[in-house]
């Protein structure tokens, strides 16, 4: 698995190749979803403090980054922190792939992108995340997943990455 503070990187300035977000106005909102102890706690607590180190320099488009942590109880509970802080985007903790699914299949329908921790998760809910391939850390995209959540990635970001359709 690519270390927490590479995969935010990676994840976070992937962003900014998708045509939609980095035009939109106003602050990206971002949730990291991790549950309040062990493995994905620990992991949403790294790439939640990676992400406040990106956004004090880096933007989306001209879109200052902003970031809350949420405590994974189950998809319904969620969903509701992820409406209400109306995120563009969430980030799922390594740890939690088999709610990548349930969330995914949400997100899609509210116009939201699902980021993951592992890239296993790639092709079962989740639209991005970084896996190593050859002892590299790449970015991974499913294209379709993205597409049906409004989401157009551009050309040169996609020819770096492993494509899922």
């Amino acid at each position: 698995m690519v270390p927490v503070d590479l995969r935010a990187t990676i994840l976070v300035r992937g962003l900014a190749y998708e045509r939609n977000l980095a035009t939109e106005t106003g602050a990206l909102k971002l949730v990291i979803l991790g549950e309040a102890s062990g493995s994905s706690s620990r992991d949403a607590v790294a790439f939640d403090t990676k992400v406040r180190s990106l956004a004090e320099r880096f933007t989306v488009g001209a879109r200052a980054i902003r970031s809350r942590r949420v405590t994974f109880v189950n998809p319904a509970q969620a969903m509701t922190a992820i409406r209400e802080y109306d995120a563009d985007a969430v980030y799922l903790a390594a740890g939690l792939e088999s709610a990548a699914s349930s969330l995914g299949d949400r997100l899609i329908s509210d116009g939201r992108l699902l980021m993951c921790g592992s890239s296993t998760a790639v092709g079962r809910g989740c639209a991005l995340s970084v896996e190593v391939h050859d002892n590299r850390p790449r970015l991974v995209v499913d294209l379709d997943r993205a597409r049906r959540a409004g989401r157009n990635f551009d050309a040169r970001l996609l020819r770096l990455a492993r494509v899922v359709q």
